[in-house]
């Protein structure tokens, strides 16, 4: 009889945390995709400074991934450009929802600054939202 009822319990505790399960797992992954974007996005910043070139990270809502786009002078070719990597949310359940940039690009300077601010919307399967912005400045956040 002892048994039956520790049984219940641990019936009732399993019924009521899996979907807090649930909902955890789903923020954990969201904020992993967020940070590892934000440490992408540092990285592009910090290559456009180093090497003294504009870099634009273009992002398509379209097929959750964005492109890193190094601008490169050529004096036959003024607008050359040389794309440098791909990026993707690869972790299920986070998509790219949307960005607030003019063409969904985001352009460095060659002193850290983005040409004009702006946010990255991330969102989960649960609905919840991460929002990353980058300010003319440069500061991401």
């Amino acid at each position: 009889m002892e048994i039956l009822g520790v049984l219940a319990v641990i019936a009732v505790i399993a019924v009521v945390s899996v979907p807090s399960w649930s909902y955890f797992s789903a923020s954990t992954k969201l904020r992993g995709e967020r940070d590892k974007l934000v440490s992408n996005l540092y990285s592009v910043q910090q290559r456009s400074v180093a090497e003294q070139y504009n870099y634009i990270v273009k992002f398509r809502p379209d097929t959750n991934s964005y492109k890193v786009i190094k601008l490169v002078p050529d004096e036959d070719d003024p607008l050359s450009v040389s794309e440098i990597e791909t990026g993707s949310f690869t972790v299920e359940g986070v998509i790219l929802e949307s960005t607030t940039f003019k063409n969904n690009e985001l352009e460095f300077t060659p002193f850290g600054s983005a040409s004009y601010g702006g946010s990255i919307i991330l969102k989960n399967q649960k609905g919840k939202e991460s929002i990353i912005e980058v300010s003319p400045s440069g500061v991401i956040k």
